[in-house]
């Protein structure tokens, strides 16, 4: 993981062995490991539709494990879910939108476990800039494509020449995908033109990352959830994690990519009732990004 995660990522500039170092490279080889995950899924679910192909999902080893040790599982040994785990939770989604850059040009694709189809169903790409400091994008392409049901198509694919014109290149942009139908946001996405070792992303951005939180009652009156409503108030945060070190638990969101300005609401399901949960959570919330 730490070769792999070396071959795609910039390398901490911590000097090695320090505090620092080990930590990066423990968060990034996760970011990392829900990445693999997330390029083998979505490849197996566009082959949905596939002629001679025709594949209907997949199993990943492994989800959990039942001891202490570094392992490929998803969940800790106590529950907890790592980065990845919510990395492979978006890709079970009914409907999916898989972008990807290969040769020069950026395929969309669109894959529907739904046993209806989709009319008319809008798609949205959106051209940023590492380096932007507002939310509106530098260029958007939008057009309408039927989602059929039970199925997986190929929907667009683009030139880099068409996507970035004459003022972008690849080494600064990344493009957001979104799918609606009837004004219902059905699936997100993101596309990065070539391995992030190659892009030129401004560094030390997670300090102007924020958090709220919120007490959140359940129904049987127990403090089991807090909300936190996660913002950045600058340029675009790149895989954002939320992560409390004392409180065992989830993140219903998490290794998100915030656009400036842009807030996300993320539900945290302590594992046991907590007294105080939010008052506590908000003092051990850790907050990391790639940039």
């Amino acid at each position: 993981m730490i070769a792999q995660s070396m071959r795609h990522y910039q390398t901490p500039k911590d000097v090695p062995g320090s505090k620092d170092y080990f930590s990066y490279y423990l968060w990034i080889t996760q970011v990392q490991q829900g990445r693999c995950l997330q390029v083998s899924f979505e490849k197996q679910r566009r082959a949905r539709s596939v002629p001679d192909v025709k594949n209907m999902g997949a199993l990943y080893w492994q989800i959990n494990t039942d001891w202490q040790a570094p392992s490929w599982s998803t969940l800790d040994y106590s529950g907890n879910w790592k980065a990845s785990h919510n990395m492979v939770q978006d890709l079970f989604e009914n409907v999916i939108v898989s972008p990807y850059f290969y040769n020069n040009t950026l395929h969309l694709w669109v894959v529907s476990d739904l046993v209806v189809p989709l009319h008319n169903a809008s798609f949205t790409l959106e051209l940023f800039t590492y380096d932007q400091n507002t939310a509106e994008p530098q260029s958007t392409i939008v057009f309408f494509a039927d989602i059929a049901a039970a199925s997986s198509a190929e929907v667009a694919h683009i030139s880099n020449k068409e996507l970035f014109g004459a003022n972008f290149t690849e080494s600064n942009c990344f493009v957001r995908v979104s799918a609606d139908h009837n004004s219902t946001l059905l699936a997100r996405s993101h596309a990065w033109p070539l391995y992030m070792i190659n892009q030129t992303i401004p560094p030390a951005l997670s300090t102007y990352l924020h958090a709220d939180v919120y007490a959140v009652k359940s129904t049987d009156n127990s403090y089991a959830q807090a909300k936190i409503i996660i913002g950045n108030s600058v340029q675009p945060s790149i895989f954002t994690t939320l992560e409390s070190e004392e409180i065992a638990g989830y993140f219903s969101k998490n290794v998100i990519t915030l656009l400036p300005g842009e807030q996300v609401e993320v539900i945290f399901t302590a594992k046991h009732p907590i007294e105080n949960l939010a008052e506590k959570l908000r003092s051990t919330l850790v907050i990391k990004s790639y940039n």
